[in-house]
Formats: C-alpha cells, structure tokens, sequence
C-alpha cells in the first residue's frame, strides 16, 4: 500500500452530500473578507476568548493571500466532487477531525466520512470552528502523534 495512515480534517465526500454555504463564497471575495474568513475559521466565542491568536493568524493570511483565480477554481472542483461512492474502498487506518462549530465544512461530511471509511476514528473538537487545529493545537498534535505512532 502507498499510504499507510490517512488524516482528514475538515473534510467532505462532496457538497452534494451535505450542506455547504455556497452564500460565503463571493464574501470571501469582498474587501471585507477577513472578518468573514475570521469567522469562518473561528467562532465567536473563542474570537471573544483568543482575540489575539486570531489577530496573528489573520495578520499571517494578510502576507499571503490567495489568488482570485485560484479561490474560485477551488470552490468550482469542490462543487463538482464526490468520494462518496470510494471511501469503503480504503484501506489505511484513517482518522478524520472536525470541529462541531465549522461555518464552511459542516460536520456532517466528516461524520459520513468516518462512517463510510472502513474502523475509521472520529474527533470532533468542541467549540471548534473550520480552524479547529488552531484552536486546538497541542490536543491535535497529540491526537495526530497518537494516531502515527501507533
């Protein structure tokens, strides 16, 4: 086998199959589009509780921001997608993690995803939003080195 663990996060077997705030999209296009990428990535009330973690991660997408043309060819491959119908197919141990409060990635999608993945492990994160791993970062570093090493 080339893969011998698999990690998803964030993750969906396609938009068809779950919802997905299509609505968001130009707003991340806007000129107001960080607040709307900070609450996309971070609920508010860990944006309430952190507000300087998220002002330096928001600080670091200002230095590096995604081309136009690359945003919107992204977001058109995820509406045409679906692993749906392939995903009893693999065959790598397979952990999958989200968070309960994602505003771009529901749940749903990863809960189907572990469902349909064959002894996959689930991890939602409490009060984690599409930046869960931000939020999050020495559970997910232990989550993630418990998972590899084992």
């Amino acid at each position: 086998a080339r893969v011998r663990k698999l990690i998803l996060s964030c993750t969906t077997p396609g938009p068809r199959h779950t919802s997905f705030p299509w609505a968001l999209v130009p707003k991340l296009l806007d000129k107001g589009r960080l607040k709307v990428l900070a609450n996309i990535l971070f609920p508010e009330a860990y944006q309430r509780a952190e507000p300087e973690r998220v002002r330096w991660f928001m600080q670091r997408a200002l230095k590096r921001p995604v081309d136009r043309q690359v945003f919107l060819r992204q977001f058109a491959c995820c509406a045409l997608f679906s692993t749906k119908a392939r995903l009893s197919t693999i065959k790598a141990p397979t952990l999958v993690m989200t968070g309960d409060e994602d505003a771009l990635v529901d749940q749903k999608g990863s809960i189907m995803i572990a469902s349909l993945v064959p002894g996959a492990q689930l991890q939602v994160f409490p009060g984690g939003g599409h930046g869960f791993m931000l939020q999050n970062a020495e559970k997910v570093h232990a989550l993630i080195h418990r998972f590899l090493t084992s």
